[in-house]
This record gives structure tokens, sequence and C-alpha cells, in this order.
């Protein structure tokens, strides 16, 4: 199963996120990712990261995302799995590519 499904049409990207816990460590399974837009004719010259999915069940099925679209014209749009709790950042990630 991929991390995240994304759907690029030019600049405008709609993505759907999956994450599954697989352990009973008391950490949960995490899918980020990080993205620019461009806002007012220009790029933002920053990041954005979101957590879509987040899976703290311990087992299957796993956890889908609603289907994100953006607002504004994005791109490198990257996912990565991460552990972390339910209500924060995440406290550790594969290296972003």
């Amino acid at each position: 199963m991929d991390l995240a499904h994304i759907d690029w049409n030019g600049y405008d990207v709609a993505v759907e996120a999956y994450a599954r816990d697989t352990l009973r460590d008391g950490w949960c399974a995490i899918t980020q990712i990080r993205y620019e837009v461009r806002t007012d004719g220009a790029w933002a010259g920053h990041w954005h990261d979101r957590q879509p999915a987040v899976d703290c069940t311990d087992g299957d099925p796993g956890v889908f995302s609603p289907a994100y679209r953006s607002h504004y014209d994005t791109r490198n749009l990257r996912a990565r799995a991460c552990v972390g709790y339910s209500d924060g950042p995440p406290h550790a990630c594969t290296a972003r590519t």
C-alpha cells in the first residue's frame, strides 16, 4: 500500500493518504505530506507540512484520509512515513526525498 495517492493536473493537486499502525508500542503511524504553494503570483518561499492520515489502532485495516485538493498552485508535494502521538507533530520520520 502506498503512503499517498497524488493526482496532478498542472499545478493543481489532489492527495489521499494512508497510514497503518501494526505495533502495540504506544506510537501512532502517521503519513506526512510536504509541499510549496504559490500565492499572489509568487511561490511562498516556505514549506507546508500536514499529517492527513494518523492511525493509532495497532492493527488492520489502517486509516485513509479524505481527499484533499489544493486551493493554490502547488509544487514539490512529497509523502513520508512517521511515528508520533495523535495530538502532536511527528516524533521521527523517514528521510525526505
